[in-house]
């Protein structure tokens, strides 16, 4: 019994040995598995950075490649730009009078590729495109205008901003028949919701009693139009500000002396209505002026305080609304003549890559210099104090010299009997050489004879006509002119005739 107890503890204990060297080596291998399994995802950490790193250069590269595609594509777009209108303006589909409407989504985001990279074609082509909108919302202006014409005919005359007018419209709509209850609802409306001034509400609540049709109803097709072309033209217009907005960071680089010169907002605006700093060029610089001009309205005068009639962009300008409004009209011309110039600079430039902004600049400082003399107060003059009057008598009052002097323009005797005439009788006249008619008072009157008025009525010698000595030698020339032409009649009449005495008996049998 003993020796099998023996046996089976030696078989337990082999057992428990072999059970522990089994679960250390079930302990080893799950250490060094767990060992890999931490060096693998080093690695596979490791090459993960390398492959982000790698993914992030692919998408850059893909991305300047996608934004060289886009702007080919761009260009293209705005140089392929077709607006085409149909024969049934008044009642077509608003939605195709606008080209660029489907492609807003993926030209906004062309515009945020393009805030990381500085092209110029870019800058271009987005100026161009600017402009089109522009044409396009004047177009859905004038669509809603005409169609909206039989309702309310004088608005169009009150309100020339698109989105004012369209603002306008959707008040007025919203209100189905403005009586006297809901006008002070308008009122308060027109104030909250939309941008015109006080003159413009007062305006428009007047034309609304006098002038709204409120009989005419719109069929469903064209309120749906409508509605339509007010959303269009609100969409296209916040679109063409994200443009002015984009253009407006980016436009030193193709335009360093304007935006030097006025500044970059004044610029884009600039640039975008005149489709492009080339056309910009060509533009004189006596048009520049009215550049970004409102339309007149029925309201409001032609001109303002300063005497300024064009209120275009430049007008707005920080270098002209910073000064006296008696200078805004010289600084304008002055201003004008400057811009012309920094556009044609500018464009000049073009094809370098090192653009600068001296000329501008220098411009400006000019402008500014003559801003400063303009304000200056005027200098005081030295006025001279008048001479201490003397007690003395002037020198020429008499003397001989200065009687003989004072009888050349002595009225004779015949001229004062001349301008005087008797009473009650009739004046002789006579003609003088260029036939006109001159009386001759009393010179041939009784009373010269009575008065004794007519011994010595020559004239004296010093109150003679008087001829210089040019005119003596003139007509002393004259005279032998014509002493020349009588004695050559003469002979040729002789000739012609005969000897003098054959002329004398032809004379006696005549008689």
């Amino acid at each position: 019994m003993i020796i099998e107890s023996g046996e089976e503890d030696v078989d337990f204990f082999q057992e428990l040995e072999e059970d522990l060297q089994s679960d250390n080596d079930d302990d080893n291998r799950e250490i060094e598995s767990k060992e890999k399994g931490y060096q693998d995802i080093i690695e596979n950490l490791q090459d993960s950075e390398k492959n982000s790193e790698s993914i992030k250069n692919n998408t850059t590269e893909n991305c300047t490649s996608n934004v060289k595609v886009d702007l080919a594509w761009l260009s293209t777009f705005v140089e392929n730009y077709n607006r085409q209108l149909p024969s049934n303006f008044l009642t077509c589909d608003p939605g195709i009078l606008s080209p660029i409407l489907p492609y807003i989504d993926a030209i906004s985001h062309i515009l945020i590729q393009g805030n990381s990279i500085a092209d110029e074609q870019l800058l271009y082509s987005l100026n161009e495109l600017s402009f089109n909108i522009n044409e396009d919302i004047k177009l859905l202006h004038s669509y809603v205008k005409a169609n909206y014409q039989k309702r309310f005919p004088e608005l169009e005359s009150l309100i020339t901003n698109p989105i004012q007018f369209i603002d306008v419209i959707r008040l007025l709509e919203s209100l189905n028949n403005p009586n006297k209850n809901e006008e002070s609802q308008l009122e308060i409306r027109l104030e909250k919701e939309t941008t015109l001034q006080k003159e413009q509400i007062l305006v428009i609540i007047m034309s609304v009693k006098t002038s709204f049709n409120k009989e005419y109803q719109f069929s469903n097709t064209l309120r749906n139009n409508l509605i339509k072309a007010s959303n269009l033209i609100s969409q296209l217009w916040q679109f063409k500000e994200e443009i002015n907005s984009f253009v407006t960071k980016k436009i030193s680089d193709i335009a360093p002396n304007l935006c030097a010169l006025i500044g970059p907002y004044i610029t884009s605006l600039l640039v975008a209505y005149s489709g492009g700093l080339a056309n910009l060029c060509s533009v004189p610089s006596c048009n520049l002026a009215s550049i970004g001009k409102n339309k007149h309205l029925s309201h409001e005068l032609h001109s303002n305080l300063s005497g300024v009639r064009q209120n275009g962009y430049l007008y707005n300008s920080e270098l002209i609304q910073s000064q006296p409004a008696n200078l805004h009209k010289q600084l304008l011309r002055i201003l004008c003549a400057k811009v012309a110039l920094a556009s044609r600079v500018d464009a000049g430039q073009s094809g370098n890559n090192k653009k600068t902004d001296e000329l501008g600049n220098t411009w400006k400082l000019e402008i500014l210099e003559k801003i400063n003399k303009l304000n200056e107060s005027p200098s005081i003059t030295n006025v001279k104090p008048l001479p201490i009057p003397e007690d003395k008598p002037k020198k020429k009052r008499s003397g001989r010299k200065f009687r003989k002097y004072k009888e050349q323009f002595k009225v004779s005797q015949f001229r004062q009997l001349q301008n005087r005439m008797e009473f009650g009788k009739r004046e002789a006249t006579v003609l003088d050489g260029t036939g006109e008619e001159v009386g001759l008072g009393m010179t041939n009157s009784s009373l010269r004879y009575l008065t004794g008025s007519m011994g010595n009525s020559s004239s004296t010698v010093n109150n003679k006509a008087k001829m210089s000595k040019n005119m003596k030698r003139h007509i002393q020339e004259l005279d032998k002119k014509t002493d020349i032409y009588m004695t050559s009649l003469k002979e040729e009449l002789s000739a012609a005739v005969g000897p003098p005495h054959r002329i004398a008996q032809l004379q006696q049998k005549n008689e």
